[in-house]
């Protein structure tokens, strides 16, 4: 890995060893497992959120209606016949 490249977190947390656990460790493993998977379903909402209020943006600009045709300065860019 080198330093231009961004860090990623692992996507899988390391997974005790249950068998060994007793019931109110068990219980309090569960307990974390669903605070963790609140707060991963908070950041999905928050990022959903996010990207509608972009894609409204984006529509808005539009019309509503398709892409719009290129400005008049890239029109102007364009080659033309010959």
């Amino acid at each position: 890995m080198s330093d231009d490249e961004p860090l990623r977190p692992a996507t899988t947390a390391a997974k005790p060893v249950i068998d060994r656990l007793g019931v109110s460790e068990l219980q309090a493993y569960i307990a974390s497992l669903r605070q963790e998977i609140a707060r991963a379903e908070q950041e999905i909402a928050r990022k959903q959120d996010h990207r509608s209020a972009a894609d409204d943006v984006f529509r808005k600009q539009q019309g509503g209606a398709g892409l719009n045709p290129a400005p008049p300065i890239l029109a102007q860019c364009q080659p033309g016949p010959g």
